[in-house]
C-alpha cells in the first residue's frame, strides 16, 4: 500500500473498514470463482454392476467426499469422470 493512501485512510477512520471490507468481498469472490462445480446431475441411482452413480459416475465415497476436496483434488476427479463416462459409453 502506498504512503499517500495510508496517509488518506488513517485521516478518515470509517475508511480504513470500508477498505477492509471491500478487500474481504474481492478475496472472497475470488476463491468462489475458484471453486469447482460438482459433477452431479441430479440423476442419483447407483449401479450395482459397477458400483457407480447412473448420474455422474462417482462412487458412494466420492459422492460424500467430494465437498471435503480441495481444487486440484476435484478437478483430478472430474478427468476421472470422463474417463469412466467414456468407457461405459464405449461400444466394443
Amino acid at each position: 500500500m502506498s504512503m499517500w493512501l495510508r496517509q488518506k485512510i488513517q485521516a478518515v477512520p470509517w475508511r480504513t473498514e470500508l477498505i477492509k471490507k471491500y478487500w474481504l468481498v474481492k478475496n472472497m469472490s475470488e476463491m468462489i470463482q475458484e471453486q469447482v462445480q460438482s459433477p452431479c446431475i441430479g440423476v442419483c441411482s447407483m449401479d450395482e454392476s459397477t458400483g457407480y452413480c447412473a448420474g455422474c459416475y462417482r462412487t458412494i465415497a466420492e459422492i460424500k467426499g467430494w465437498w471435503d476436496m480441495g481444487t486440484a483434488e476435484q478437478k483430478q476427479m472430474l478427468a476421472e469422470l470422463e474417463q469412466r463416462q467414456s468407457q461405459s459409453l464405449s461400444f466394443d
